[in-house]
């Protein structure tokens, strides 16, 4: 689950309701998708990164990178199949929106 205030992703157990694992993120998160093929979870933060995070057991999580993108570009999708994940970043000012394609790193 992710929070706003204070910016974290909160791993829940789900039997039970309780928190095993919180990790920092940036602010403004919008989605946040868990990819089964590398152990991760990818949050869309609208200050301006997408933050990888790393399942290393159902307890242990780690925030591995904060990929750079662009302020206010929070919505997306990810797709385990093609390996990808998807960030729409709006159009400000002069710059035209964009979709921006991320492959999962092994």
């Amino acid at each position: 689950m992710g929070a706003r205030q204070p910016a974290q992703l909160l791993i829940l157990d789900t039997a039970t309701g309780h928190s095993v694992a919180e990790v920092e993120n940036n602010g403004d998160a919008d989605d946040l998708f868990f990819d089964p093929n590398h152990k991760r979870v990818y949050v869309s933060c609208g200050e301006g990164f997408v933050d990888e995070v790393e399942q290393h057991n159902s307890d242990h999580y780690e925030l591995k990178a904060r990929i750079p993108t662009a302020a206010g570009a929070r919505t997306s999708t990810f797709s385990a199949q093609l390996n990808a994940f998807y960030l729409g970043v709006p159009r400000r000012g002069d710059e035209a929106a964009e979709i921006r394609i991320f492959k999962a790193r092994e």
